[in-house]
């Protein structure tokens, strides 16, 4: 749009496209970071690390759903039954027999035995012995009225009921206990205690952990049918496993989200490339909307004239362009010489005498100093001073406003007019496009520290050696030289975007947000710890300063500053640590507190 303006251009449709919507440099910055993010390829690893979380806690869900249906009273009333069906069948056994009517003890081997023989019996199938006339099915001989009498009172020991009873209340025991698959107890358990144990532990997993010992506890007690030796945990075990479910539920969304972009990823990738381009075009447009509708104006004027001028004879045009040349001569000569020591003066260029000559309405002029040439008798460098002096003055009296170019201005240049030289090329860059070519980074670093201290833009190129190819342009290479005013609005414009960003793209801003931390430590050090007396990209030791350092405050911020900036250094995007739990990555709350633990050590240091 830009190259094609001319007489034509519709400045309507040029404002519209110039309007920006509120908000746009942030818009920018956070397409910027979601780019980013999409563009690296971690999203595999995040997938497979979140599915193992969700196998973790599907598994530890599945313990406590067991803990948390088992119920004690349910358990000790069944096992209370046992015992009363096991004590009426005790009674029954001393009522029916006396010690000495009985070959031993009337312990559970004798009860075996008798039992064994009235198994043979339904064998034989013998539904009504013993009657009188029958026969010992032992040792086949006929029984008496003693023995006959004994074994109808077997018979009456070994009721079906009271065995039925003693059955039933067993089994009732067994169903009510409480039974675990030991491997699942056990992962679940090394899982909840990893979570306690670690870095940023959720506030169930100390219960969690509780739960299941008390539960693996009471599996021991009510397998071996004992009283319970746990205090109650079913309430308990609901609570957990409510937590436990919403984190499960949280999880296994994360996975399918992440999944989801993972496959949209391409999609998105592209759309927001586009999306960015077409802003930034907004923005650089809208930066120089005010040139475009200048220049569209003075096109327009030139059409104009234009058309003007080919009604005048060409004879008429000669001899008024002959006599304005000689009008003008001496007003271009006397603007130039105004103008020329303007330059030198803002440039400390060694004095020298102007000498015009010609009369073609041009400034066409020799200098002298005494009776020499300039390189007779000044260094390379007082004469690189003049020819800039003499180039910006020819340009101011032509007022030129197109693009200005320095090709290593500063050459043989001492290191006092080196910023003298900076200062007037900012100045020139108030009103033009101004594009310096230079190797000299104390040079560059001096126009990018002018700029920033007004708050304009910059922009640094790189020339590299691509290999086979030669002068590829790298844009943005410039050295950072934010203050922690300039990185706190940053950092600030990026949590705001995490609280609302989907998780890929937040565990990105959160690596990104270190890395501006770890800047912010750098130049709160430099620019407040140390009030600025030694400086990235500067040339000097600024001594006059060392007596602001106020001592008394310095090892408080440094007890601060230097675990922060360790932190960041682990979290930013140029490190990455293997984890195998989701928990054990930095989150957005722990961003936001690293930062306000950041904040408040500047304040208390500035502090007046």
């Amino acid at each position: 749009m830009i190259e094609t303006l001319g007489a034509t251009t519709d400045l309507a449709e040029l404002d519209a496209l110039a309007t920006l919507p509120d908000g746009a440099e942030t818009d920018r910055e956070r397409l910027e970071g979601e780019i980013g993010a999409l563009r690296s390829n971690s999203l595999d690893a995040i997938i497979s690390a979140t599915q193992e979380t969700v196998r973790h806690l599907n598994r530890l869900h599945g313990v406590l759903a067991t803990a948390m249906n088992f119920d004690a009273v349910v358990y000790e009333t069944a096992r209370m039954k046992l015992q009363e069906a096991k004590g009426r069948r005790a009674e029954a056994r001393e009522q029916l027999f006396s010690q000495d009517e009985l070959p031993g003890p009337a312990d559970g081997e004798w009860q075996e035995f008798i039992v064994a023989g009235d198994s043979y019996r339904q064998h034989l199938d013998r539904e009504h012995y013993p009657t009188v006339g029958d026969k010992c099915l032992y040792c086949m001989q006929e029984l008496n009225p003693t023995a006959l009498n004994l074994l109808n009172r077997y018979r009456t020991f070994l009721d079906e009921t009271l065995i039925r009873q003693v059955e039933d209340a067993d089994a009732e025991v067994r169903n009510s206990s409480l039974r675990f698959d030991e491997a699942e107890l056990t992962r679940a358990n090394e899982f909840a205690t990893e979570l306690r144990d670690g870095g940023d532990a959720p506030a169930w997993a100390s219960q969690a952990c509780d739960v299941l010992a008390a539960a693996r506890a009471a599996a021991q007690d009510t397998a071996n049918g004992e009283p319970l030796s746990a205090s109650a945990f079913r309430e308990s075990a609901e609570t957990v496993s409510s937590k436990v479910g919403a984190e499960l539920a949280t999880a296994r969304a994360a996975v399918q989200q992440i999944a989801d972009d993972k496959a949209n990823a391409a999609t998105a990738f592209t759309g927001k490339q586009k999306e960015l381009s077409e802003l930034a075009a907004r923005i650089e447009l809208n930066r120089n909307i005010s040139a475009a509708r200048e220049y569209v104006r003075r096109a327009r004027r030139a059409q104009q004239l234009d058309k003007l001028s080919r009604v005048i004879s060409s004879g008429a045009a000669k001899q008024l362009t002959v006599q304005s040349k000689l009008a003008s001569e001496d007003l271009v000569n006397k603007n130039f010489e105004t103008l020329f020591a303007e330059e030198c003066s803002r440039l400390r260029a060694p004095q020298v005498a102007l000498r015009f000559q010609g009369r073609s309405g041009q400034a066409q002029r020799k200098k002298a100093v005494a009776s020499y040439r300039p390189s007779a008798v000044l260094s390379e460098g007082e004469q690189k001073v003049l020819a800039l002096a003499d180039f910006l003055a020819e340009s101011r009296m032509r007022g030129t406003k197109a693009p200005l170019i320095f090709d290593d201005p500063v050459t043989s240049l001492d290191y006092r007019r080196l910023d003298d030289v900076a200062a007037r090329i900012q100045n020139l860059a108030e009103t033009h496009q101004v594009v310096v070519l230079t190797h000299n980074i104390m040079f560059a670093s001096a126009l990018m520290a002018t700029r920033q201290n007004k708050k304009l833009r910059t922009k640094v190129y790189e020339v590299r050696d691509g290999g086979e190819a030669k002068g590829i342009l790298a844009a943005d290479v410039e050295p950072r030289l934010d203050t922690p005013a300039d990185l706190a609005k940053r950092i600030n414009v990026k949590l705001q975007d995490m609280t609302s960003a989907e998780p890929v793209l937040q565990d990105a801003l959160i690596k990104e947000t270190y890395d501006l931390i770890r800047a912010w430590c750098e130049a709160f050090v430099e620019q407040d710890l140390l009030q600025n007396v030694t400086q990235r990209y500067r040339k000097n030791i600024m001594m006059t300063r060392l007596s602001k350092i106020d001592s008394a405050r310095l090892d408080a911020a440094i007890a601060v500053i230097e675990p922060l900036f360790d932190r960041a250094c682990e979290r930013m995007t140029g490190h990455s640590h293997a984890a195998e739990y989701m928990s054990t990555k930095p989150t957005a709350s722990e961003v936001q507190e690293d930062w306000e633990t950041a904040k408040a050590a500047r304040a208390a240091y500035i502090a007046i």
